[in-house]
């Protein structure tokens, strides 16, 4: 839970280091300073600092992922900022019924090919393509603990398959959440191990990059495409705010 949450605590002690320089509590400003610097604002800062994106050899995919806010109701700016992406693949969370009747014929002539399970609730998630999908395989699934459905997709890409996995796991809100996050994360783990084609994970996995489950998905190899093109933290959580 510490690791989850040591850019937060990171922050909330760069506001205590404020109050204390300002109320010229010494001790308090010097024990708090490296918790502040360490876990805040330094990663912060670092997070922000520009990034050369790597060369890119062969055949690319580009994809958007996007937490739809289930009870959001802007839709045209949505679709707008959807449209200008050009993405060959978009993955929604948060996708109500109230996003699936204003999606699926709107988006239906540029992502023909769809899968996804809208539900009136946060755990919503969909797939849009414009690539086909490949194989026969459920494509909506779920995982221990939990009702949240996931969505995986099978495309071609430049002769090779890839799959595609749209996940949105339970955010650390309480307690008993954590249970519950830890049997997804296995459930994924044991999914990404037993896919032998290369693999893209996205989605908001309610995360930040310092927790053990963003440490064990760079332990199989996988990169953060936030950390070598991305600007901010790239957490997802806590995180509030519209697009």
């Amino acid at each position: 839970m510490i690791r989850t949450l040591e850019l937060h605590l990171g922050l909330i002690s760069a506001v205590l280091v404020a109050l204390a320089a300002r109320s010229k509590k010494t001790r308090l400003l010097c024990a708090l300073l490296p918790i502040a610097l360490g876990f805040g604002v330094v990663p912060l800062v670092s997070s922000f600092v520009p990034k050369a994106p790597p060369a890119v050899t062969g055949d690319t995919i580009k994809l958007l992922t996007l937490n739809l806010m289930y009870v959001n109701r802007e839709v045209e700016p949505v679709f707008e900022a959807v449209m200008a992406a050009e993405a060959d693949v978009v993955l929604f969370q948060e996708y109500s019924p109230h996003w699936h009747r204003a999606f699926q014929f709107a988006l239906a002539a540029t992502y023909p090919f769809f899968s996804g399970k809208p539900l009136p609730s946060p755990n919503g998630v969909a797939i849009y393509s414009r690539l086909p999908f490949l194989g026969t395989e459920e494509r909506v699934f779920y995982m221990e603990g939990s009702g949240q459905p996931h969505v995986r997709a099978v495309v071609n890409v430049g002769g090779r398959e890839v799959s595609i996995y749209n996940m949105y796991l339970l955010g650390p809100h309480f307690f008993g959440a954590l249970d519950v996050r830890r049997k997804q994360f296995g459930d994924l783990l044991e999914l990404l191990l037993g896919d032998l084609r290369p693999v893209i994970v996205a989605g908001d996995f309610n995360l930040t990059n310092s927790s053990p489950q963003a440490r064990e998905l760079r332990r199989l190899d996988l990169t953060d495409v936030c950390d070598q093109v991305g600007g901010g933290p790239g957490n997802t959580w806590p995180y509030a705010g519209a697009l």
